[in-house]
């Protein structure tokens, strides 16, 4: 089965509902990966970027940003790279509102893979240090 990789733009666009024609492409690659036709890649760059963009280019509210990449993050019909390490960095995201989504992935995978996070940001290393 073939696999594609979805770039921000292409997030961007279905959430914003901003430009039709190309929504409707994205809503025609959706219908086939919800039949099992196809599959959708989205990596942590992406959820990243998209949290970025949306916060400091759209203005949305932090919360909200947040939300709606809990809601991508639980689409079944997605493949996320590292689904429980974003899942809980968005959890603390929303928890620590005093570090980057970034962080809260960095610090995430560090402590899932075992290793140690050095930083010199004080928040993030005072979240290290609990």
């Amino acid at each position: 089965m073939k696999t594609i990789s979805l770039d921000t733009n292409i997030i961007l666009r279905h959430l914003l509902d901003d430009v039709p024609d190309q929504v409707k492409k994205l809503d025609t690659c959706i219908e086939n990966a919800k039949k099992g036709k196809v599959r959708l890649y989205v990596s942590k760059i992406v959820i990243n970027e998209t949290y970025y963009v949306l916060l400091k280019f759209y203005k949305k509210p932090r919360i909200e940003v947040l939300n709606t990449l809990s809601s991508i993050i639980n689409s079944g019909f997605l493949m996320i790279e590292s689904r429980g390490v974003i899942s809980e960095s968005i959890e603390l995201a929303k928890i620590e509102t005093g570090i980057s989504l970034a962080d809260c992935i960095l610090l995430t995978e560090s402590k899932e893979l075992g290793h140690d996070l050095m930083t010199f940001n004080k928040k993030l290393a005072a979240l290290v240090r609990d």
